[in-house]
């Protein structure tokens, strides 16, 4: 079976399927959907034009056109999406000022210049796909450093790790991807006569590489953007994936007042106490106050009370050293209305019953 051909079929297969995506994304009436269809039409042409290259190589203008200039674009698309999911409106044209400018470079070296162009092609390619590996390490590194600045306290938590994700493994993919060729050609032009066995073995194999990993990751990738599409981002996502302003507005006083009226005054003690009398004490709604415990505490309000629970029963037993409470009074006395929810609970958290939690402490005390 001939693979390569396989390949670039798959590949062809590929393109259509992120053309079809993008027309989705770019009629989307949100911006950071528009801006990665901007960045899909990119990925489908690089794609359209891996599958036909040997049909482009026949007219050198359409072959440049569909050309590897385009993947200066990559790097500064990628970092406005990112900026998109905090700012409803996002500057793109200072982003593209030199990307069009080094294009431009391109497209006149090519028309005026042609005999050089013809004759340096290679090493014009690999300074090219060199300086592409450091103008999007630049941005990459930027991009990272909004995540941790903006999006750490805008988006909810799901969302941000599905976005660092997406965000990480296309930069470092397209990284690893033009380093790979950079050091190829480099070794082909400049090496040939004194490493002959890695030019004639390994160069080829890194090759053969690029050719069979790039269809895995550019499944990876319409996977990603299908999460991104209005009709299928729900099963990924919620509608909703930037936290509430109030929310980020107030953490810290939010944070001050549970722990005033939980850990300094116990409320959490009364078996009546909940999510709404938490609210209405600290003067907020509750859908805001439960995303406070899932967002920024990582845990959900019932479960965070549940541990306050347990804790006391536990600092309960200790100090009755007389025997004097049941399990079950002491239980009620740390807040929990049920016995049975006080077992489940406890077993849950801790691993063994209640009733096993004190024979061991008991065993440790009089060891």
């Amino acid at each position: 079976m001939n693979w390569p051909e396989v390949f670039k079929g798959i590949q062809l297969c590929i393109g259509f399927q992120l053309f079809l995506i993008a027309i989705f994304l770019l009629a989307s009436k949100q911006v950071r959907n528009r801006i990665l269809g901007y960045y899909t039409v990119l990925i489908c042409i690089s794609s359209l034009a891996s599958a036909l290259y040997s049909y482009l190589e026949t007219t050198p203008t359409i072959a440049f056109l569909f050309g590897a200039q385009l993947i200066i674009f990559h790097a500064p698309l990628l970092f406005l999406y990112i900026k998109s999911l905090s700012e409803k409106t996002v500057l793109t044209r200072a982003h593209f000022v030199f990307p069009i400018l080094y294009t431009f470079s391109f497209l006149i070296l090519k028309i005026y210049f042609p005999v050089f162009f013809d004759t340096y092609s290679m090493e014009i390619l690999m300074i090219h796909l060199f300086f592409t590996v450091l103008y999007t390490a630049v941005y990459f590194y930027c991009g990272s450093k909004y995540f941790n600045m903006e999006l750490n306290d805008s988006l909810k938590q799901k969302a941000l790790k599905k976005f660092r994700w997406f965000y990480l493994i296309t930069n470092v993919h397209a990284i690893c991807l033009y380093s790979i060729m950079v050091i190829s050609y480099f070794s082909y032009l400049y090496l040939y006569d004194d490493f002959p066995f890695v030019n004639e073995h390994i160069v080829p194999n890194l090759f053969t590489i690029i050719v069979y990993i790039h269809p895995l990751t550019s499944i990876i990738f319409i996977t990603y953007l299908l999460s991104e599409t209005h009709s299928l981002q729900s099963l990924i996502l919620r509608k909703e994936i930037t936290k509430s302003s109030f929310v980020r507005n107030n953490a810290q006083e939010i944070s001050k007042g549970i722990k005033q009226i939980i850990d300094v005054e116990k409320s959490y003690r009364s078996p009546e106490f909940n999510l709404k009398q938490l609210s209405t004490e600290l003067g907020m709604g509750t859908k805001e106050l439960a995303e406070y415990f899932n967002e920024e505490l990582s845990i959900s309000f019932n479960d965070y009370i549940h541990q306050k629970k347990i804790e006391e029963f536990k600092n309960l037993i200790q100090e009755d050293q007389e025997n004097t409470y049941s399990l079950e009074g002491m239980a009620q006395l740390a807040g929990f209305k049920s016995k049975a929810t006080f077992y489940r609970v406890f077993k849950k958290m801790e691993g063994i019953t209640p009733a096993k939690y004190k024979e061991y402490l008991l065993r440790n005390v009089h060891s």
